[in-house]
């Protein structure tokens, strides 16, 4: 019931239907496709074309790691550079020159093509979300602030509660119509992409990205483009370098010794910590970034003009900064969890390869139906999260930590019957008789996985970042953390080569989905503690100062009253 309101409400605020929204959606639902037809299922194209088993996990998690650390290099250049349009362009440019590349040598491609190949599918993934999905929703944005300011035209301006509703707007706006293009992305993909060959599906897919790019390209004159500004690396950047070149500062007796430039409206006691007569900068912790105080401190040379030339940095972009750091901590505690999402592109997608078929009303499942189930677990998970909060960001990591352990052992005990029954036909080449629908609980944890984890990630760091781009930053840089974490999927394929052989029928993958689960068990333990001791939510004191003036203020107040009260009796 919660999720069928959810949606309800999404449709009822979001759907908006505008020339803008065909010529950016027509992108977006190209990228779905090629993304549910051909990256995701990439292991099958190298197992159908007789890679072995080492060689096809070491491509694949490449690929995946590739592109979750171009993700944040396209952010930074798109933001500080050439803007999100030229930005998307490029990337799509590449992705469709990657494509091709795959359909001209299709049939026995050389490993430097097939590389070269991958690095522009990588190229090109990395420049869908978040840069599509903002440049998407920036446009949404503009044109509703147009309608307001036609609608408005006789009044000063819209109020603060109707811009915030806008915005909220908006973003379910782009939540939708990226709802829709993901489900209609997987339909296609599954009925025209699951029974043809790999050429023609490299063919298919380039020719509709490419169409879908020069509708894009065309619908320039409906855009609104916006400059390049500043990229979160950028700002950075600016705020350890002036920290450094400002390291023998003095802290201040008071708040006006910092760059209090866009405090207006907020809670100073939010920002601020007064201790033996010196002003600090909040979080106090870790106590390594302290010295990040001084990128945000003025002193007697440090007039306006130094600071229109940023020269100093604001008390929230150094507040920003300072929690920024804990995406390295909580990341590396996801390293056991990254290596079980690898394994949902690469062994969970060859397990498959043998396995009986299954099909509905004469329809085969293809593999591509199973990587739908996962995404639309996650959006279920998400939206219920972002709704009511079922369970704390912290929490929910937990528990999406706590599903990459089940989901280990779900593909352990499915690889243990599958070898089994290898041992005991004698036949391994054959057609094992195991339906393909015993790895749906696979792909459901993998879902369960992702919704819990890394939305519950990316909504603890939100509650600790300010600014709109910071908060937008994190996800790319959590993503990017989980790319390295699939690199590793790399070195352990070849540390435990002995378990994995040129054929998934003559390896021993149950052995390393058991030890997938032991580690993610032993990381789970060290989050748990990390989380209990080290990451819990800050609470941000008032000082005593204020707290008595506060009371005497109050005092005075009340007195008046109890006099006239006393006098009345």
């Amino acid at each position: 019931m919660m999720i069928i309101t959810a949606i309800l409400q999404m449709l009822r605020n979001g759907f908006v239907l505008s020339k803008t929204v065909i010529f950016i959606w027509g992108l977006v639902l190209s990228h779905a496709l090629v993304n549910k037809g051909v990256v995701d299922v990439f292991a099958d194209f190298l197992g159908d074309d007789d890679y072995n088993l080492w060689k096809t996990t070491m491509l694949v998690s490449f690929l995946d790691g590739l592109s979750a650390v171009l993700k944040v290099a396209v952010i930074h250049v798109s933001e500080a550079y050439i803007g999100r349009f030229m930005a998307i362009i490029f990337c799509t440019a590449a992705f469709i020159m990657g494509l091709v590349i795959l359909w001209i040598r299709a049939s026995h491609p050389d490993i430097v093509t097939l590389v070269f190949a991958i690095v522009l599918i990588a190229l090109g993934t990395a420049g869908k979300e978040p840069t599509l999905r903002d440049f998407f929703d920036y446009q949404l944005s503009e044109k509703v602030k147009k309608k307001c300011t036609e609608k408005n035209e006789g009044e000063d301006r819209e109020s603060s509660q109707e811009k915030e509703r806008s915005d909220k707007n908006d973003s379910r706006t782009t939540n939708l119509w990226w709802s829709v293009a993901s489900v209609i992305g997987y339909v296609t993909a599954s009925l025209l992409l699951g029974s043809a060959s790999w050429q023609e599906n490299f063919g298919l897919s380039s020719i509709v990205m490419g169409a879908t790019c020069l509708l894009f390209i065309i619908g320039i004159f409906c855009f609104s483009l916006e400059k390049p500004s500043e990229s979160p690396l950028t700002i950075i950047y600016r705020v350890f370098k002036a920290a450094i070149k400002k390291r023998k500062l003095p802290y201040p007796s008071s708040k006006q010794g910092y760059n209090n430039e866009g405090l207006d409206g907020l809670s100073e006691d939010l920002f601020y910590e007064k201790e033996n007569g010196e002003v600090h900068l909040l979080p106090r912790h870790p106590s390594f970034l302290l010295f990040l105080d001084r990128a945000a401190m003025m002193n007697n040379s440090d007039g306006e003009e130094r600071v229109v030339k940023e020269e100093v940095c604001a008390v929230v972009q150094v507040r920003d900064v300072k929690n920024f750091y804990l995406v390295l901590p909580l990341g590396i505690t996801l390293f056991a969890y990254s290596l079980v999402s690898a394994s949902g592109n690469t062994y969970f997608v060859l397990q498959a390869s043998n396995l009986g078929s299954y099909s509905i009303g004469g329809f085969y499942i293809p593999i591509m139906v199973f990587f739908a189930i996962k995404s639309l677990v996650t959006f279920v998970v998400r939206i219920i999260q972002s709704r009511y909060t079922v369970v704390r960001p912290l929490w929910s990591m937990g528990v999406g930590m706590f599903c990459s352990v089940i989901c280990s052992i779900a593909a352990w005990q499915v690889e243990c019957r599958r070898l089994s029954l290898i041992r005991f036909l004698k036949k391994p080449e054959d057609e094992i008789p195991i339906s393909i629908m015993i790895l749906t609980p696979q792909y459901v944890l993998l879902g369960l996985m992702e919704g819990f984890a890394e939305g519950g990630l990316e909504d603890f760091l939100s509650d600790r970042l300010y600014s709109e781009s910071m908060k937008n930053f994190a996800g790319p840089c959590i993503e990017m953390l989980l790319g390295i974490g699939k690199f590793s999927s790399i070195l352990f394929a070849l540390v435990f080569h002995m378990w994995i052989k040129d054929a998934i029928n003559r390896s021993r993958l149950d052995k390393y989905f058991l030890l997938l689960a032991s580690l993610s068990f032993v990381y789970l333990g060290i989050y748990i503690f990390y989380a209990k001791f080290k990451f819990q939510r800050p609470q941000f004191v008032f000082p005593a100062e204020t707290i008595q003036e506060t009371i005497t203020e109050r005092m005075d107040e009340l007195l008046p009253v109890q006099v006239d009260i006393l006098i009345d009796s």
